[in-house]
């Protein structure tokens, strides 16, 4: 079980889309302590390797190529 099932709470699940590894993982670091963080490096990554149905906020770039 993962802490926030343990602590009886689900934490909301954030997704960080941007084509920088650097912004991505800054804002993961920055997130990840309070909400479920997945990443992905386009939107193509994103609709293939996360279940966008489940996610409750979208950071995304908007200048990605």
């Amino acid at each position: 079980m993962t802490p926030d099932v343990l602590a009886g709470k689900k934490r909301k699940h954030v997704l960080v889309i941007d084509d920088s590894q650097t912004v991505r993982s800054f804002a993961t670091r920055a997130l990840e302590g309070h909400y479920r963080v997945s990443q992905a490096g386009s939107m193509e990554e994103a609709f293939n390797n996360v279940d966008i149905a489940h996610v409750d906020l979208v950071l995304c770039d908007v200048f990605m190529p």
